[in-house]
């Protein structure tokens, strides 16, 4: 899946982890994302589950550094 920064950025979505058997904190999810081209992740980051949601549905854009 590919989403798409505030910058206009396009990134691979590797992997969506969730919940707390992750050790991540309640109600956030990790993406796991590289270049588009990319074929294994380069970064990573928790964000909460909503605004993960909304952005692979692509109602909004999320800032990645």
């Amino acid at each position: 899946m590919i989403l798409t920064d505030i910058n206009g950025k396009r990134w691979k979505l590797h992997n969506r982890l969730r919940g707390w058997r992750y050790q991540i904190y309640p109600n956030h999810s990790e993406m796991n994302l590289s270049k588009e081209d990319g074929k294994c992740p380069t970064t990573g980051f928790t964000i909460p589950d909503h605004i993960a949601d909304a952005w692979i549905a692509g109602t909004i854009r999320v800032k990645v550094n």
